[in-house]
């Protein structure tokens, strides 16, 4: 009986195949064994904790109440302060959000897409 009775699909392209068989030539390695360690020794990068949807729906709330706020002012020629102020920390808020975010998503991971 066989050790590995698993059986998996891979699908690749013309190009991907032939690097694929040119690698596994180059280690020594049959095919299937090379294509095992090579899955076996990936590094998985993880999903996103982050509902990246309600993160660009925020940013596009404090652009436009940003937008607002200099609307306001170039219309009636003052600068309303306390709003201006408001939409700023929102946005720093945001931002801090932000740089937290893709710190985290980031760390120790290679994206070499």
């Amino acid at each position: 009986m066989r050790k590995r009775n698993k059986k998996m699909i891979l699908r690749l392209n013309e190009k991907e195949y032939q690097d694929l068989l040119e690698q596994a030539e180059q280690s020594g390695l049959p095919r299937s064994t090379y294509c095992r360690e090579k899955f076996l020794a990936a590094e998985v990068i993880p999903a996103p904790t982050v509902d990246y949807g309600t993160l660009i729906i925020e940013v596009k709330r404090v652009g436009r109440l940003i937008e607002l706020v200099l609307q306001k002012s170039n219309i009636t020629g003052i600068l309303d302060v306390p709003l201006l102020r408001n939409a700023l920390e929102e946005a720093h808020g945001l931002n801090q959000k932000l740089w937290e975010v893709f710190q985290g998503n980031t760390a120790n991971q290679n994206y070499s897409r």
